[in-house]
């Protein structure tokens, strides 16, 4: 979901000239100890596992609450899910998942219930609908001495947070600007004089991931913005480069509509990002270059491991003190980088299991 972003961090914006073109384009009831619960889509309600006897207080798993922006039919969140129930369930800890089917209003619901609890979690990990609008939230996390990490998205106007799990795309940026950099040669140009025509197809950053994407790029492509050999264009560019799947999708069906062929000499190459199959499958089909591609597995078993060390009274190993700032401080963090995928690697996705043969060819 795009999300509102008006922040500054530390270490991250480039030049005045890059932001000015930027303007271009913006997770109860007490369980026996064997259940789990599972959020009933944007209902607050939940399903427990049939109690097989009663446990007694002392032998009740402590909880971790995990709280998602989507809903359990979406394959990113549901594939999550599943990593956060057997990462941590595995270390003895009761997982309950809320879907918050992208309401802002049921994810905040769905926070203030765990925190009531007479007995409160160990942990919140959310993946916020709205990073802007859970700081009364989080206050009685704070209150109730519950641990808080931030996911995916950082949240923004609190001092509740632990620690931050989310994709370096930051580096995404640079190495995808990098990537642009090879296969169109363009320090080679540059010694001999010649041009590259780039079009940056519908290009506001509006997420977090976004911005720091954004960046990452154009840390890479303003020297060659800037001596020319890079060229912005809007008619018959040789590069497209877009912050989104759905809009490299838009961007190749536009060339269609004009009478434009991939298998034309003159067919851009497209660069994206994105974990959607309908870009992969482009990918497949050549109509889409490459993409980079964040397997959101990794990211929850990072973030598993984050927690379950955290309250093991040890201290997690952050690899970023410096650039995600929330408004009121920098916030402790852990990233994980992102894989490039193209028509001569696409398949790996299919090999680690995040789709099958069926969806890339069909």
């Amino acid at each position: 979901m795009k999300r509102r972003i008006v922040i500054l961090m530390a270490g991250i914006l480039v030049s005045a000239s890059i932001m000015t073109a930027c303007g271009k384009k913006n997770e109860a009831t007490k369980a026996s100890a064997e259940s789990e619960e599972t959020e009933k889509e944007g209902s607050g309600e939940s399903v427990a596992a049939p109690e097989e006897q009663d446990t007694p207080e002392e032998e009740i798993k402590p909880q971790i609450a995990v709280f998602l922006p989507g809903s359990s039919v979406d394959r990113r969140w549901r594939m999550e899910a599943d990593v956060f129930r057997k990462n941590l369930g595995d270390k003895g800890y009761q997982v309950m998942i809320r879907y918050a089917t992208g309401n802002v209003k049921t994810q905040e619901e769905q926070i203030r219930s765990i925190c009531a609890q007479s007995t409160p979690a160990k942990a919140l990990i959310i993946a916020p609908v709205d990073p802007w609008e859970l700081t009364e939230e989080l206050a009685e996390a704070v209150e109730k001495k519950i641990a808080v990490f931030a996911y995916d998205d950082l949240i923004m106007n609190t001092d509740a947070l632990s620690y931050y799990v989310t994709f370096d795309h930051r580096h995404e940026g640079q190495l995808l600007g990098e990537k642009i950099a090879e296969m169109c040669e363009l320090d080679k140009k540059q010694e001999n004089g010649e041009k590259t025509s780039i079009r940056f197809y519908s290009f506001t950053p509006e997420t977090t991931g976004e911005l720091f994407l954004y960046n990452g790029l154009m840390e890479k492509l303003e020297p060659y913005l800037e001596s020319g050999v890079l060229t912005e264009t809007r008619t018959n560019p040789e590069v497209i480069c877009t912050l989104d799947g759905e809009d490299g999708l838009q961007a190749a069906e536009q060339l269609e509509k004009r009478g434009h062929l991939p298998t034309d000499e003159d067919w851009p190459l497209i660069f994206t990002v994105s974990n959607d199959s309908e870009v992969i499958r482009n990918i497949a089909s050549g109509r889409i270059t490459g993409t980079f591609f964040c397997d959101g597995r990794t990211l929850a078993a990072s973030c598993a491991d984050t927690v379950l060390t955290y309250l093991s009274d040890e201290t997690p190993e952050v690899s970023d003190y410096h650039q995600y700032d929330n408004g009121l401080r920098l916030v402790r963090s852990i990233v994980t980088e992102p894989e490039y995928a193209d028509q001569d690697d696409y398949k790996k996705l299919v090999d680690s299991g995040y789709f099958t043969e069926q969806e890339i060819m069909q």
